[in-house]
């Protein structure tokens, strides 16, 4: 019996511990994630400020 409540006690444990760990990468990822659409927007705004006349009218 105690080593069943051992068991439970130490699986809690182990369980906080490593949530803790996956929630920072995951935030990580995320963050990563939501970075990229604004690069391409970013670049996409930088293009189109280069753009000639005639390349605007083919563009839309």
């Amino acid at each position: 019996m105690a080593l069943s409540f051992l068991y439970v006690i130490m699986r809690a444990l182990l369980r906080i511990f490593l949530g803790s760990l996956r929630s920072e990468y995951a935030k990580e990822v995320e963050i990563v994630i939501l970075q990229h659409p604004l690069a391409i927007l970013a670049d996409r705004s930088n293009d189109r400020s280069i753009l000639i006349p005639t390349e605007r009218c083919s563009r839309r």
